[in-house]
């Protein structure tokens, strides 16, 4: 008997081996060997690409593999010819998922080939989320020949979201032709349609409409949606009569804080200097930081003997998001006299989206020091969003070879980081290179070592909304 249990306690075990092997096989070495989660999406295609070698592909799969193959191009940017014939033919005959698959794999490319492509496939495409993709696509890479296209999608189109969608992209290209198309639906009667070619009217910037929104703006309701982009599109425009009217919605303290915040924005923007004591009083007297920090902003637009104050004084404001506003506001001003506050605030304030603001308007300002005063800063950060802030305002500032020591660190301490890459991108602007050592570690200290060596740097110590 006791035998017999021993022979059975042994099958039992290697039963059970066998199962734990399996679930590793199935479930464990793919994370290790792919890296990534079982869930994620990225992963998928791979799993998908092998099951079609061995099994056959399926429609859906040849287009996944296809994705897949493109992907070691899409670095160089160069679609091959195979690629553009598949893509070609899947917008002409394939599947509604087949294209979007294609769609995907084409966004990674920027070729006049694939930009023909997308020209060819919106007037055959139907309505739908695959033509909204295409008319994205056509504005996101501004492609050369795609207004009138856009055009006539917009002049066919039937449901609200293909309307406004291409009503968007026609704004992209701040192409004043497109206004008359644009303004015959500013009165359309779908409030999104309408809230779509205000806005896109603010953004082409061509003043001619803005009388008829201004008359919109004054025979509307307090209470209506359409307000807030009608009072964005004036400011966008810079429409100086909108002033009483803009005044009238910020001003007025039963208007929603919203609309009064965008009307305090538009004001800014047309930069009438009679709305100032207004503002200042609204300053002292108002608690909401929303309202607070659009005051602070237009003054950015208008500095002088009155509003330069203000600034200085919003710097040391309890919130920081008005903190924020002022700064920028300073930088805006390239007032001198400021960028001893703002100074101030990059040494010693404890937020880091303050410190950021502080180095980009000093740069702003022209603060001689300001690379030695970032690189101490940096030196010392850990948060790499903080650091990739850091090297976006180091990209506007002369070359400082005396800094590659620590830049080079950096990438050494974030080497599974985009900050890695940033920095790269960083060093080759400023002409310095190749780290030396990238290969070995002992390598890497000795570079350390040497850049220890060199002369040191001076040790001194998003969203408004």
């Amino acid at each position: 008997m006791k035998r017999i249990a021993r022979l059975i306690f042994s099958f039992i075990t290697v039963c059970g081996g066998l199962f734990v092997y399996g679930c590793f096989l199935s479930v464990i070495a793919p994370q290790i060997i792919y890296g990534e989660d079982m869930a994620d999406d990225t992963w998928r295609p791979n799993r998908a690409a092998a099951a079609n070698t061995a099994t056959g592909s399926s429609a859906r799969g040849a287009s996944s593999a296809a994705q897949i193959s493109s992907r070691a191009s899409a670095a160089a940017n160069t679609p091959t010819t195979q690629q553009i014939e598949f893509w070609r033919d899947t917008m002409l005959f394939g599947t509604p998922l087949q294209k979007e698959d294609a769609l995907k794999a084409m966004q990674n490319f920027r070729a006049r080939e694939v930009d023909a492509i997308l020209l060819e496939s919106l007037p055959r495409e139907a309505e739908g989320a695959n033509q909204r993709r295409i008319i994205q696509l056509l504005h996101e890479r501004q492609v050369a020949g795609a207004l009138r296209p856009l055009e006539e999608a917009l002049q066919k189109a039937e449901t609200p979201e293909t309307k406004g969608s291409a009503i968007g992209a026609l704004a992209k290209f701040k192409d004043k032709s497109s206004l008359p198309i644009i303004l015959t639906y500013v009165t359309n009667s779908d409030t999104m349609i309408q809230q779509e070619a205000i806005r896109a009217i603010g953004m082409i910037g061509d003043p001619a409409p803005a009388a008829q929104l201004l008359e919109m703006l004054d025979s509307l309701p307090s209470s209506a949606d359409l307000r807030h982009d009608l009072v964005n599109a004036l400011g966008e425009l810079k429409y100086a009569p909108a002033y009483d009217s803009l005044r009238a919605c910020a001003m007025n303290a039963a208007n929603g804080r919203y609309l009064r915040a965008f009307a305090i924005t538009a004001l800014g923007k047309i930069a009438d200097k009679r709305i100032i004591p207004d503002f200042l009083k609204l300053l002292n007297e108002e608690k909401m930081p929303e309202l607070k920090l659009r005051v602070v902003a237009a003054f950015g637009e208008m500095p002088t003997a009155e509003t330069i104050p203000a600034i200085q004084s919003a710097m040391a404001d309890g919130d920081e998001t008005v903190r924020i506003a002022a700064i920028r506001a300073a930088g805006r001003t390239r007032d001198k006299e400021l960028a001893k506050a703002v100074l101030y605030r990059f040494r010693y304030d404890n937020e880091a989206r303050v410190m950021l603001a502080s180095a980009e308007a000093l740069q702003e300002i022209g603060q001689p020091d300001l690379p030695a005063l970032i690189m101490q800063r940096f030196e010392s950060a850990r948060d790499t969003a903080i650091m990739s802030g850091f090297v976006g305002i180091l990209k506007k500032c002369p070359p400082q070879p005396q800094a590659a020591g620590i830049l080079r660190k950096k990438q050494d301490e974030n080497k599974f980081s985009k900050l890695k890459d940033e920095i790269q991108d960083l060093l080759n602007l400023w002409g310095i290179g190749e780290a030396p050592a990238a290969a070995r570690p002992e390598q890497t200290r000795v570079s350390s070592a040497q850049a220890s060596s060199q002369p040191q740097i001076p040790n001194r110590v998003f969203i408004t909304e």
